[in-house]
């Protein structure tokens, strides 16, 4: 069995305390996974390969463990999260559907992160 869900099966489960809170954060000030700088040649910013997509940490979304915390995935989707579970190259808790206005439960591998902000 795999180190990560041995332990993720053995870790109490913490649910969320309630809904998630009723902003959306500035992603400006999240933490981000992707590489810095201009793109291009030079580091001009003209034509020529763009920053590539650096991973998030898990060392790095840590702190938002039994957090609220909302994510930028690279694909677009944006969403509260509330992270019970980090592993080394994942994350897993719920995730807030606007919709049904509940939790449900939900995985995400760290590179599909773009930016994360903990509340």
């Amino acid at each position: 069995m795999c180190p990560f869900v041995y332990q993720t099966l053995n870790m109490p489960r913490v649910n969320p305390p309630g809904p998630p809170p009723s902003f959306t954060p500035n992603k400006k000030n999240a933490h981000k996974g992707w590489s810095g700088g201009p793109s291009g040649p030079g580091g001009h910013g003209g034509p020529g390969p763009r920053p590539r997509p650096k991973p998030i940490d898990s060392k790095a979304i840590r702190p938002c463990r039994n957090r609220f915390a909302y994510i930028w995935q690279t694909n677009g989707n944006s969403y509260w999260a509330y992270i019970t579970s980090i592993g080394p190259r994942s994350i897993s808790g719920f995730r807030w559907t606007p919709r049904g206005r509940r939790w449900t439960s939900f995985g995400l591998d760290l590179r599909n992160i773009e930016a994360f902000s903990c509340s």
